[in-house]
C-alpha cells in the first residue's frame, strides 16, 4: 500500500530528500614526460536534463609524510605547447586589504588569452591574469591559499601542518562553463570580492556566473562551496575539470583517483587507468611521495545538489512534453535496479537511482501536458491518480514477478 500512497498523495513528506545527486565523470588524460604539463584531465557534466545548483571543491594535505619539499620546476622532456602567446605589461595590485586577509591581482608579462579580467575589490584592476588570496595563519605571516586564473582555473590549499610556514599548490580545479580548445577553459569577465560575505562572485565571458565562498579553512582542510546556480550549461558541457600533472608514480602532481558510485561503492584507480562514470564524490590525490610539488594538495571535488532543468517537466522520462503513463512505465520497469539509472530510466531526482523519490516527483507532476488537451499520445485520456496508483501497484508486481 505503501506506493498507493505515494502515488495517489499530491505531497509525499521527504519525498523531495533523494540519495545524494551524482555527475558523470570522463577522463581525457593522457601520458606525458614532462612534469610541467597538466595531463591529466578528469571532465565531470550532468548526465541528463538537470542542473547544478551547487558543490564543494575540498584541499586536504597528502597522506605521506616529507622531509625535503621538492618545488623547483622540471622542464625536461617538455616540448613547446603550440598555443598562442600574447604581451601584456606585468605588475601587480592589491585589490583588497582587510586585517586578516589580503587579495593581489597579477598581470603576466605573457598570457595564453589575449585579455585578463576585471577584478573589483577596494580598487578595480582590468587584464588581470590570476589573484592570488592570501589569510592570516598566525600574526605576520600570510600565506597565498587560494588562487583563481583568468581562464577559470581554480588552486587552493590549507594552511601549512604544524612545524611548516607554507606548503606548495599542485592540482587545479576548472571551474564554470568550460570549452576546450588546446585546454579546457572558462574565461571570467569580472571577479569582484564581496566583503559581505567574505566570496568571490564570478561572472564569464558568456554571461553565466558563478560564487565562491570558504566553508573552513585550517592546518588541515581547506573547503570551497561553489554556488552554480548561475550556470546554464549545454548538454554534456563540463562544469569542473580536474586538472594536474602524471608523468609516474613518484613524479606526480596527482597519481590516483578514487570514486564513491551511484550505489555508494568506494573505488579507486590510477589516474591515467581510470574508466569515468557516475559518481558522487571524487578524490583526486597522491599514493606515492612525489619528487614534483611534494607538498601540493590531495583535491576532492563532491556535495552536488543537482535539480531538474527547468527546461523539461519533472517525471517526464521520455522528454514528449508530457507527464502520462508512458513515464510511469519506464520509471517501473527501472525501479529499485542497481546501477546507474538515466533520467530517461526514471531518475528525476538527480541521484542515478529509479526510486520512491523519483515515483513521488512523477506522481505530484503527473498529467501535465506541454501545451496538449490532457491526452496521452495514442489521443487516450489520461488516467486519474487512483487509475495511476493501480498502474503503479500493477507494474511493479509484474516487475518484481519477473525478477524473482
Amino acid at each position: 500500500m505503501g506506493l498507493l500512497v505515494l502515488v495517489s498523495c499530491a505531497a509525499v513528506p521527504g519525498a523531495d530528500v533523494a540519495g545524494a545527486s551524482v555527475v558523470a565523470a570522463q577522463n581525457g588524460s593522457v601520458t606525458t614526460l614532462c612534469a610541467e604539463e597538466d595531463n591529466i584531465s578528469i571532465g565531470l557534466s550532468l548526465p541528463g536534463p538537470y542542473q547544478i545548483g551547487s558543490f564543494t571543491i575540498e584541499a586536504t594535505h597528502p597522506t605521506y609524510a616529507w622531509t625535503v619539499d621538492h618545488g623547483d620546476p622540471d622542464f625536461s622532456n617538455c616540448t613547446p605547447s603550440g598555443e598562442p602567446v600574447y604581451d601584456f605589461t606585468a605588475i601587480r595590485r592589491e585589490v583588497v586589504t582587510t586585517p586578516n586577509a589580503s587579495i593581489v591581482a597579477v598581470t603576466k608579462a605573457k598570457f595564453w588569452q589575449p585579455q585578463g579580467m576585471t577584478v573589483i575589490g577596494d580598487i578595480t584592476a582590468t587584464d588581470v591574469h590570476y589573484i592570488a588570496m592570501h589569510r592570516q595563519m598566525y600574526p605576520g605571516h600570510s600565506p597565498e591559499v587560494l588562487v583563481v586564473y583568468a581562464d577559470g582555473y581554480v588552486r587552493l590549499k590549507p594552511f601549512a601542518p604544524i612545524g611548516l610556514s607554507d606548503t606548495l599548490f599542485g592540482t587545479s580545479v576548472v571551474v564554470g562553463p568550460i570549452e576546450q580548445t588546446t585546454r579546457p577553459f572558462a574565461m571570467i569577465d569580472t571577479l569582484e570580492y564581496v566583503p559581505a560575505s567574505d566570496s568571490l562572485a564570478i561572472t564569464y565571458a558568456n554571461g553565466q556566473s558563478v560564487v565562491l565562498s570558504i566553508l573552513e579553512l585550517t592546518r588541515d582542510v581547506f573547503r570551497l562551496n561553489v554556488d552554480a546556480s548561475g550556470l546554464d550549461l549545454a548538454e554534456d558541457q563540463r562544469f569542473v575539470d580536474l586538472r594536474s600533472m602524471c608523468v609516474t608514480e613518484g613524479n606526480a602532481d596527482a597519481d590516483h583517483i578514487s570514486a564513491i558510485d551511484v550505489d555508494g561503492v568506494l573505488s579507486t584507480d590510477t589516474a591515467l587507468a581510470y574508466a569515468g562514470g557516475y559518481g558522487s564524490d571524487f578524490f583526486l590525490f597522491r599514493q606515492s611521495l612525489s619528487i614534483h610539488n611534494t607538498s601540493a594538495p590531495d583535491i576532492r571535488v563532491s556535495n552536488f545538489a543537482v535539480s531538474t532543468s527547468t527546461a523539461v517537466e519533472p517525471g517526464d522520462a521520455d522528454l514528449d512534453g508530457n507527464v502520462n503513463v508512458y513515464d510511469l512505465v519506464r520509471l517501473a520497469n527501472n525501479y529499485g535496479l542497481p546501477g546507474y539509472r538515466a533520467w530517461g530510466d526514471g531518475d528525476f531526482s538527480g541521484d542515478g537511482k529509479a526510486d520512491v523519490y523519483d515515483l513521488a516527483i512523477l506522481a505530484n507532476n503527473y498529467g501535465h501536458v506541454g501545451g496538449s488537451t490532457g491526452l496521452t499520445d495514442d489521443g487516450a485520456p489520461i488516467p486519474e491518480p487512483a487509475t495511476l496508483a493501480l498502474l503503479a501497484l500493477g507494474g511493479f508486481t509484474v516487475w518484481r514477478r519477473r525478477r524473482r
